[in-house]
């Protein structure tokens, strides 16, 4: 397992990222089932992509808060590092309770999997354009709403990218994340995605910037909200 990090820079992203998963869960599974053990390594292999991921910021835009963007094969590449990073668990915990964390990781590991899994590069479609972007952080501007893009100190990362996904964009709470796919979508139809998963950002924000129990009520009033909100601030392209 250790450490085919570096591959990164000449793989395809998100299939190197679906591939470097399994890689983990198969040497997981194999002969590290002993959870201080297997966790030792996941701690060393996240230590090997934090480098990566200071390689990669090194040559990437500078980050002005409250949001960081990226877009083509290198936001795919910053994008897969940064899901394994929000997945991987850190030195300090080893320090919890060794089990439960590292039966709590194997899950995410596996979820992530498939959500690399349900990417699929697309000639014909697009993400949106940098354009959407800015026009959606004005509206979010205009409405005094900026810091609401920050969790603690992080600025929101967006990445726009060529993939078509289940659905057409997400915002990934444990990387403060919004990801954007390949769709066919107008530019309206285009910010109107972006504007919701803004909402999801704002909605977390009200929920003391804590992970709240995933169940299906939480995401229903999520989902309620991000509706709203997207409504409420949508303004003609």
């Amino acid at each position: 397992m250790l450490t085919g990090s570096k591959t990164i820079f000449t793989a395809e992203p998100v299939q190197w990222a679906a591939d470097y998963v399994l890689d983990i869960l198969e040497t997981l599974q194999e002969g590290a089932t002993d959870s201080e053990y297997g966790l030792e390594l996941l701690a060393l292999e996240r230590e090997e992509l934090r480098g990566v991921w200071q390689e990669l910021m090194n040559t990437a835009p500078s980050a002005k808060k409250p949001v960081f963007f990226a877009a083509g094969r290198e936001g795919a590449r910053l994008f897969v590092i940064r899901q394994l990073l929000s997945v991987l668990p850190a030195r300090q915990c080893l320090l919890h309770d060794l089990d439960r964390v590292f039966q709590q990781t194997c899950v995410r590991l596996a979820h992530e999997y498939f959500f690399f899994a349900g990417f699929h590069l697309c000639l014909e479609k697009k993400a949106p354009p940098e354009e959407i972007v800015i026009r959606a952080l004005k509206i979010m501007e205009r409405q005094g709403l900026s810091s609401k893009m920050l969790l603690g100190e992080h600025p929101l990362h967006i990445y726009c990218l060529d993939y078509e996904m289940p659905d057409p964009a997400y915002y990934l709470y444990p990387s403060h994340s919004i990801v954007c796919g390949a769709t066919d979508f107008t530019p309206q139809r285009q910010l109107h995605c972006l504007l919701h998963e803004l909402g999801h950002v704002v909605y977390a924000g009200k929920q003391n910037n804590k992970l709240q129990p995933d169940n299906a009520s939480r995401r229903q009033m999520a989902e309620q909200f991000a509706n709203g909100f997207a409504r409420k601030h949508l303004t003609p392209v």
